[in-house]
C-alpha cells in the first residue's frame, strides 16, 4: 500500500519534470497555450492537469511567481476573488 502512495507521488512529479525541465518553462507553456486558447491561466492549468491525469496541488511548487501574480490578477479581474471590505464605520 505504502508502494503504491509514493509511486503516485513520483508518477506526478515525474510527468511533469518529464515534459518540462523547469517550473519557468511550465509557466511560459501555461501562458502561451492560455493566449492561444483564449482562456484563463487557471482554466488552462486545471485543463493541463485534467489531461495528464495529475492531482492540482502537483503543480502548485512549479508555477513561477509571476504566473501566480497573473492568475491572481485575472481572477481579480473576473471578480473571481473575495473582496476585502473595510469597516468604515466611526464610533
Amino acid at each position: 500500500m505504502e508502494l503504491v502512495m509514493e509511486a503516485e507521488k513520483i508518477t506526478n512529479a515525474f510527468l511533469i519534470t518529464k515534459e518540462f525541465q523547469s517550473s519557468t518553462e511550465f509557466s511560459m507553456f501555461i501562458e502561451r497555450e492560455a493566449k492561444k486558447r483564449k482562456t484563463t491561466y487557471l482554466d488552462m492549468i486545471v485543463d493541463y492537469c485534467q489531461k495528464k491525469d495529475i492531482e492540482m496541488e502537483s503543480i502548485t511548487s512549479i508555477i513561477t511567481p509571476s504566473l501566480k501574480e497573473k492568475i491572481k490578477f485575472q481572477s481579480n479581474e473576473l471578480n473571481l476573488l473575495k473582496k476585502k471590505i473595510k469597516n468604515k464605520l466611526h464610533f
